[in-house]
């Protein structure tokens, strides 16, 4: 074995969590490409982040403020209201007062939530065909 070369370690239900890792990869692109394209993944994290905040709180019919989105996400408020505000100027959200929850986002077309919908069809059928080894991907 190359001296530079560490050997691997079998990680618990790695085919798994490469399979979980993956979906979440594709359906952060599919929103980036969706909606900023500009951006890189690494950019468009935090947004991802901020977003799955402010819909949750949607969600529970309890819109929420920046600092709560802030402590929440253990972010800087400052960054939060930009990247926020950036949101709201895209359409992805709305803001009534001091409260954020989902817009009517241009990018929530038919054919991205197909997309979705097989990355995640596609990922479901891979975990249920695994043969439970735990070897890694």
């Amino acid at each position: 074995m190359p001296h530079d070369v560490l050997p691997v370690t079998p990680l618990p239900y790695g085919r798994e969590r490469a399979q979980v890792a993956r979906l979440f990869l594709n359906l952060t692109r599919t929103s980036r490409n969706a909606i900023a394209p500009q951006m890189t993944l690494y950019q468009w994290g935090e947004y991802v982040a901020i977003g799955c905040q402010v819909l949750i709180g949607h969600a529970h019919g309890r819109p929420l403020t920046a600092s709560q989105i802030a402590r929440f996400l253990e972010m800087p408020r400052g960054t939060v209201l930009r990247r926020l505000k950036a949101m709201v100027e895209l359409g992805i959200l709305t803001r009534t007062g001091t409260r954020y929850q989902l817009g009517s986002a241009k990018a929530v077309t038919h054919e991205h939530v197909r997309e979705h919908l097989r990355n995640l069809r596609l990922v479901c059928t891979e975990l249920f065909n695994l043969d439970g080894n735990i070897t890694g991907p």
